[in-house]
């Protein structure tokens, strides 16, 4: 994943050991939200190419699985007064997008 907050960038890669992509997107979000202090009246913009992660965190789809970090996540969530998910497309050239994909790989070795 990578974080844009105030100026600074971070990045993380690491291994979840036997994950879906669907864990391995609702996880990358919630360290991201780990990393940011939690002053409630921050925007919170949240890039992510997983329709998945959008549909549960931000559309109240119903998930049949992930019910636990689902909800650990919204917890986390909750925190911030404004956020908001912005769905970019996979593999289409957006540069922190191709990035977060590069760490994910790089995770997976």
């Amino acid at each position: 994943m990578v974080v844009l907050d105030r100026g600074e960038r971070a990045e993380y890669s690491g291994s979840l050991g036997w994950a879906t992509n669907n864990i391995a997107e609702l996880a990358a979000i919630e360290h991201a939200l780990d990393m940011l202090d939690s002053q409630s009246d921050r925007a919170i913009v949240i890039h992510t190419d997983s329709s998945y992660s959008i549909g549960v965190l931000a559309k109240d789809f119903r998930a049949k699985k992930n019910r636990d970090l689902i909800e650990r996540i919204r917890a986390k969530l909750a925190r911030f007064t404004r956020v908001r998910f912005v769905k970019v497309e996979g593999h289409a050239g957006v540069p922190e997008n191709e990035r977060a994909d590069a760490l994910a790989r790089q995770g997976t070795r």
